[in-house]
């Protein structure tokens, strides 16, 4: 794998730019800068906070672990949830979703 799949699959597990830069550096052997880290970050669209995920889809996330035990844990869980499965979301949006949810499920 080069540097950029390295990259790209740990920005997807949801690692931060300083774990990311340990683990190229322990577990692979490369050593790069944060600075290049961030421009490949850049060159590949992994953004952390950019390009949300369209809020339907979002809807039908939380209704689906909402139906699982998902209704079990709280938002923080939900968004760790969400970000490991690939959506671009931020937990202040999750946190308003899943009071609504349940009401939808139990009604």
């Amino acid at each position: 794998m080069d540097v950029e799949d390295l990259v790209k699959s740990y920005f997807r597990l949801g690692f931060s730019n300083k774990e990311i830069l340990c683990l190229l550096a322990h577990q692979h052997g490369l050593i790069i800068s944060t600075r290049t880290l961030q421009r490949s970050c850049r060159k590949l669209n992994l953004f952390r906070r950019k390009n949300q995920t369209d809020i339907e889809e979002i809807a039908s996330f939380v209704q689906s672990e909402m139906a699982t035990s998902g209704r079990l844990h709280g938002y923080r869980w939900l968004h760790l949830r969400a970000i490991r499965r690939g959506y671009v979301v931020s937990q202040e949006t999750l946190a308003a979703f899943p009071l609504s949810a349940r009401a939808v499920l139990f009604a």
